[in-house]
């Protein structure tokens, strides 16, 4: 983790909720037979008060917050003002959050948490307030107009820390679900650009002038094909009506040693009856034509 999460979180009952000071006196004397007076108490540093090593401070503290020692503080005297002056002092600084708190008791013991002055001062702080007095089963006023209700001190303090493991894998999945959001963003944007850009280069004109270019060039090579086609059959088309024309044309049969016969008059002769005899006709052939006279009429010729 790159940064580290800080919360300011106040937690206090030493000589505000009870005479601790008074209670570490006892202990000193019954531990280690230390004698100091409560009222010659004059540093909040017990170790420097008592005049203890680090062994003997750290089993005075162990033995201190024991729970059935924490039952027999006394509650200090004017618990309800300590409570209120101890709300107004933090609101004036940049804590994130009040836990007002103490352990287990009786509810006479619990009672300065009852009181009016201190239930209106913990509504009306702007700073969020965790009430966390006594065990779980206990309740107070301050508990119903505090921003949270925690059931032990303990747990007050664990639902003002979050855990920072938890806080590091909340951002990692963050940072996780962001990264892959930015990576889909992207590849969407890249295809959208990427489809801009063939539509671009699709409707360039200097594209569109070759495709037009290279489209014409194609149909008229598929023209010429056509014309060369046409032209083929319509020339051999030609040459079989050329050859049926020849082959009925007169002057072909003409070719052949046939004749053309007319009368005087210039009527074609096709049969022996439209002809008697002395009639003068004229047949032509190839190469002239031959004026002679009927001498007689015959009967049909018969192949033999």
């Amino acid at each position: 983790m790159k940064g580290k999460i800080l919360m300011k979180v106040y937690i206090d009952f030493d000589d505000v909720l009870c005479e601790t000071a008074k209670h570490f006196t006892k202990l000193a004397k019954e531990l280690f037979g230390i004698d100091v007076p409560y009222r010659e108490v004059q540093f909040f540093n017990l170790k420097k008060t008592f005049d203890l090593s680090d062994e003997q401070y750290e089993e005075m503290m162990i033995a201190g917050h024991l729970p059935e020692n924490l039952l027999n503080y006394e509650e200090t005297t004017g618990a309800a003002d300590t409570i209120i002056k101890g709300i107004r002092y933090f609101e004036k600084t940049d804590v994130d959050t009040i836990i007002i708190g103490r352990g287990g008791g009786s509810i006479e013991d619990l009672w300065a948490f009852n009181e009016p002055e201190v239930v209106e001062a913990v509504f009306n702080a702007s700073t969020p307030v965790i009430s966390a007095v006594g065990h779980e089963t206990d309740f107070t006023l301050t508990d119903f107009v505090a921003d949270m209700r925690a059931p032990t001190p303990s747990a007050a303090a664990e639902l003002a820390v979050t855990e920072v493991a938890a806080v590091e894998n909340r951002i990692y999945e963050y940072e996780r679900r962001l990264k892959q959001q930015m990576m889909y963003s992207l590849s969407a944007k890249r295809d959208y650009l990427e489809r801009l850009k063939l539509q671009m280069e699709y409707l360039n004109p200097v594209n569109q002038i070759y495709d037009k270019r290279q489209r014409l060039m194609n149909m008229e090579d598929k023209l010429n094909m056509l014309i060369k086609r046409c032209a083929a059959e319509n020339r051999n088309r030609l040459r079989l009506y050329a050859s049926k024309l020849d082959g009925l044309s007169p002057l072909r049969k003409l070719d052949m040693g046939y004749g053309y016969i007319e009368n005087s008059e210039g009527n074609r002769i096709v049969s022996a009856g439209q002809v008697s005899s002395d009639d003068e006709i004229t047949v032509y052939l190839k190469d002239g034509s031959i004026r002679s006279k009927v001498i007689e009429v015959g009967e049909a010729w018969q192949k033999h």
